[in-house]
């Protein structure tokens, strides 16, 4: 197996997780959980201040949407405590 035929399998796997997650109604539950985990440690404010942060370093007028989220879901994405990563993992794993 070559590493494109890999990737096919992986995306085809992705696209029948979510699928399914859909589906049954458990993508929904698992973004609430992950939205109430992520509220409880502040998560939303400490990325709206880097947000915040990039507007003000670039100005407002030279930067669009898509390059402030392609700037901000790394930093975001290192963000998330380690233990909210492991909670969910574990909570999907289990789904």
């Amino acid at each position: 197996m070559n590493v494109a035929n890999i990737e096919d399998e992986e995306a085809k796997f992705r696209r029948e997780a979510h699928r399914y997650l859909v589906e049954s109604g458990e993508r929904d539950r698992l973004v609430q959980i992950l939205n109430d985990k992520l509220k409880s440690c502040d998560w939303h404010h400490k990325v709206s201040v880097c947000c915040r942060e990039l507007l003000t370093e670039c100005g407002v007028d030279n930067i669009n949407f898509d390059t402030l989220v392609e700037n901000i879901t790394p930093k975001a994405t290192e963000m998330v405590p380690n233990d909210i990563k492991r909670e969910m993992a574990n909570i999907i794993r289990s789904t």
